[in-house]
């Protein structure tokens, strides 16, 4: 049995200080009141085991976390393996994402996975995570607060992006869009046409034919929707020219009742050699231009195009 949730909060902070405190589990028993002590087992640029014990009403709990650190998107993906009786593994995805040079929104993602179905167990889980964590969120947007002297923020790679838009809507009618791949064409410009594959519970396989620089192409693409997170996560099956893998996550996040952000996020790989599929394109490099020129101008498109949509279904 699985159980999905999904939380957040607006912080009055750069998304870097936010970012900066979500990964440095040394600092944790100084802002999250729960927790009492945290041992950081290794660490590396990009990963973090980290030990951490929390207060669990009168009792303390310990558990250990597996940390994938993403800066590019100021993301955490977090494994915790059988914490706790009933649970074989809670997978934490965390997000930051800015709304302006000084303020952006906490976001935390929760997928439990039940030893067995049990639904009187699922219903107190989903209660002690809704208690836990918004106490957690809290904490940080306090600790944000405190601390208000902006980091330095790299710049994303070329093959990172993220686009996002304020919606005026409520944010399940923003979901429903983004699942509706059949509406695509009706849609978006540069949609000519999608086929749909397969159907397989909340998996979707689907077949995207564009215009790129005036040529028709097409990709294959793999969507997962996930709606209790209001999250579809999708790979190309079949890349676009150029490309050899590509991934990404589309996330609707209710911050209140008809109003919602919509972000994006995307990576791809190139092709190790791109000679001979299109003419003028010799290197890497020129390939790799086209590729990021358009997944964002097409992708702000898209977004632009879903805000107006649910603003005049209003």
């Amino acid at each position: 049995m699985t159980v999905e949730l999904s939380h957040n909060i607006v912080c009055p902070a750069p998304a870097e200080r936010v970012y900066a405190l979500l990964t440095d589990p040394a600092g944790w028993p100084e802002i999250l009141t729960p927790c009492q002590a945290v041992l950081v087992r290794s660490a590396t640029a990009t990963t973090q085991t980290v030990e951490m014990t929390m207060a669990a009403g009168p009792e303390t709990v310990t558990w250990v976390s597996e940390r994938e650190l993403r800066p590019e998107f100021y993301g955490v993906e977090e494994v915790q393996r059988r914490p706790m009786p009933l649970v074989e593994r809670i997978h934490t995805s965390w997000r930051v994402v800015g709304l302006n040079k000084f303020a952006c929104v906490l976001l935390a993602e929760h997928t439990v996975e039940l030893t067995d179905d049990n639904p009187e167990a699922a219903d107190r889980l989903r209660a002690m995570i809704h208690r836990n964590v918004a106490v957690a969120l809290a904490d940080y947007r306090a600790a944000a607060h405190r601390h208000m002297t902006p980091l330095s923020q790299d710049a994303m790679p070329d093959n990172r992006i993220r686009h996002t838009v304020w919606c005026e809507s409520d944010a399940d009618a923003v979901y429903r869009i983004v699942c509706d791949t059949s509406a695509w064409p009706q849609l978006f410009e540069a949609c000519v046409d999608v086929d749909i594959l397969r159907i397989d519970g909340e998996t979707t396989d689907v077949r995207v034919w564009a215009m790129q620089d005036g040529r028709r192409v097409s990709w294959d693409t793999r969507r997962t929707h996930h709606p209790d997170l209001r999250r579809v996560d999708y790979q190309l099956l079949v890349p676009m020219p150029f490309v050899a893998e590509m991934a990404g996550q589309w996330r609707v996040i209710a911050v209140a009742p008809d109003r919602c952000l919509l972000v994006v996020d995307r990576w791809w790989s190139m092709l190790d050699d791109v000679t001979g599929i299109r003419d003028g394109i010799d290197t890497v490099s020129q390939a790799a231009h086209v590729v990021r020129s358009y997944v964002d101008t097409n992708a702000g498109a898209e977004m632009r195009v879903i805000a107006d949509r649910v603003a005049v279904a209003r």
